[in-house]
């Protein structure tokens, strides 16, 4: 096996003396764990953000900020608990429902809805806004994107005023899973006379109207959203009076808004950062771990063009070929130092149980050499350097661009990287970062060779029948990657109720996917927040950090003049 390394990726300086002191002040007070408090209510928390929210519809979002945004607004049926159990309905809280019952044939759950919850326009929750919602997210004339996640779920009907009841197609381990955690519930009484193709692009949605312990006060577009605590929640009032997300241009722009004193948190520092944090007495790190990953995907289909192949990605020789150009762990610590690990595959280490089973295509730049002459894609004869030389097949040069946000550091410094690893096996990768309001419409249409991506996996890994499997082509699925074997043994894998059979059956999927090779799985982040120390924070889930957001507090003792000030956002 050939050991290669291209030149640019290089040892950088080493945050580990940061990282050492971080774990040692986190050992008394876990990343996440609740500080004590005393009567600390009210204040305000700004939190900075480097790009606009696209939509506040639920079953139309995909990203992680706009889901941030609507998990405080909204409420779901029941709340997963902190070990993100899926399994059965063990660790789940009551949300809008405080009870359920399972039917004795287990193809149903009765939720018995909270009498007290109510719309933040003070019209009370009812069942058939849990039919309407089960209908807005799997409506095909609507413009929901996470209606496949409820494909188990046959309908849901209206047995009393306070009592939905879910119906299933069949018997499955994350039945309840399936029946709370997809679906954040929707006022009917607002939204069902507006048709299903017109939700989502209306007036009604982009005001919305929850029932969580926030409500929406107001939007200025790539400003600011503003939120305050509902005051008469069911629940109990949010312990912040009020959250603004602040939206910046870039991610250097939210970065210096904290350290400049105009926000309070961050949920994405960077390393390079970690210095100016130590010069800022009035901020501190708050490291936290997020279920994600980053991945180069490949488009399978043309540029543009999805009723025909890609002239490079189609052919698998090439896909491996380019995966084994890449030396991912030191690529990763060159970008992120102790920061992130290599990825092993489609989904972050926290939610496989046993990835030390999988086979991985390794570094191998003779290998990656060899799979290209198989294939067909052949240096020019003559020339001097013929290592480095750019490769052509039937006078196609084996070149292509990597896109990815404009936004996002690391993974723009690993773009380049992958473009010199790329050179040295011969082929031509050009980096182009794009503005994140582009970004989504040109990957979803396919005007794409490469998408420099990451993603944040929901818990169970129901998830990559949408992300990478055969149902998720025309939605989160970008690259068109489709094989019947893997889509057959991802749905074993969901519907496997005991563990090890589950396992055994995700390490065979993931093997059909690692040989198959529709993408290089790069890293995983180890997220490291920066947050002002007034600031209380409650546990913080994988998943989602913002999940327990309304029971983030002020320490009375040290609030600042924004927390006096329940106004407009200046």
């Amino acid at each position: 096996m050939t050991r290669h390394l291209s030149s640019r990726v290089k040892s950088r300086p080493s945050f580990s003396g940061v990282c050492l002191t971080v774990l040692v002040l986190s050992a008394a007070c876990r990343p996440g764990d609740p500080e004590p408090a005393a009567n600390s209510g009210g204040g305000t928390l700004i939190v900075a953000e480097p790009t606009d929210v696209r939509t506040l519809y639920p079953p139309a979002i995909d990203r992680a900020f706009d889901f941030a945004v609507a998990n405080s607004l909204y409420d779901r049926l029941a709340e997963i608990g902190d070990d993100l159990n899926t399994l059965s309905d063990a660790g789940y809280t009551p949300r809008l429902a405080d009870t359920w019952v399972w039917a004795a044939d287990s193809l149903s759950i009765a939720f018995n809805l909270n009498p007290r919850a109510r719309w933040h326009d003070t019209q009370p929750v009812r069942a058939e806004d849990v039919r309407f919602t089960f209908r807005a997210y799997t409506d095909t004339a609507g413009i929901s994107v996470n209606g496949s996640y409820l494909s188990n779920i046959d309908s849901v009907s209206v047995r009393d005023s306070l009592t939905p009841v879910v119906w299933f197609k069949r018997r499955a381990p994350q039945q309840f899973f399936d029946a709370t955690y997809h679906m954040y519930i929707l006022p009917s009484h607002r939204l069902a006379g507006i048709p299903m193709a017109k939700l989502g692009r209306d007036s009604l949605t982009a005001k919305p109207v929850g029932s969580g312990r926030f409500r929406f006060v107001s939007r200025e577009d790539s400003k600011h959203i503003d939120m305050v605590s509902d005051t008469g929640n069911y629940r109990g009032r949010a312990k912040l009076d009020r959250v603004v997300w602040a939206v910046s241009a870039n991610l250097q722009g939210a970065t210096l808004s904290v350290f400049g004193g105009d926000a309070d948190f961050f949920e994405k520092l960077q390393p390079e950062d970690l210095g100016q944090v130590a010069k800022s007495p009035d901020l501190k790190l708050l490291p936290y771990l997020q279920a994600g990953y980053a991945f180069l995907t490949f488009n399978l289909k043309a540029n543009g063009d999805s009723t025909k192949p890609h002239p490079i990605f189609g052919d698998v020789r090439v896909r491996r070929a380019l995966s084994m150009a890449v030396n991912r762990p030191a690529s990763a610590m060159s970008v992120l130092d102790t920061f992130a690990v290599a990825s092993f595959g489609p989904a972050p280490r926290m939610m496989f149980q046993n990835p030390a089973a999988l086979k991985e295509l390794p570094f191998d730049v003779a290998h990656a050499k060899a799979l290209l002459d198989s294939a067909g894609w052949i240096v020019p004869g003559g020339k001097a350097d013929r290592g480095k030389a750019e490769r052509s097949k039937d006078g196609v040069p084996l070149a292509f661009e990597i896109v990815l946000p404009n936004t996002s550091k690391p993974r723009l410094h690993y773009a380049t990287l992958l473009a010199d690893q790329f050179r040295e096996v011969g082929a031509t990768a050009t980096v182009r970062g794009i503005e994140t309001s582009l970004m989504g419409p040109a990957v979803g249409m396919g005007r794409f060779d490469t998408y420099l991506g990451a993603l944040t996996v929901t818990p169970g890994l129901k998830g990559m029948t949408q992300s990478w499997g055969g149902r998720g082509v025309h939605g989160l699925n970008y690259g068109w990657y489709a094989n019947s074997r893997f889509d057959a043994t991802v749905d074993s894998a969901l519907a496997a109720f005991t563990p090890s059979k589950s396992s055994d059956l995700w390490v065979r999927a993931f093997q059909v996917i690692l040989d198959d090779a529709p993408a290089i799985w790069l890293y995983e982040e180890r997220n490291l927040g920066v947050l002002h120390k007034r600031i209380q924070v409650a546990p913080m889930r994988a998943d989602a950090w913002y999940a327990n957001l309304a029971d983030w507090s002020v320490n009375p003792a040290q609030r600042i003049a924004r927390d006096k000030n329940s106004g407009a956002v200046r």
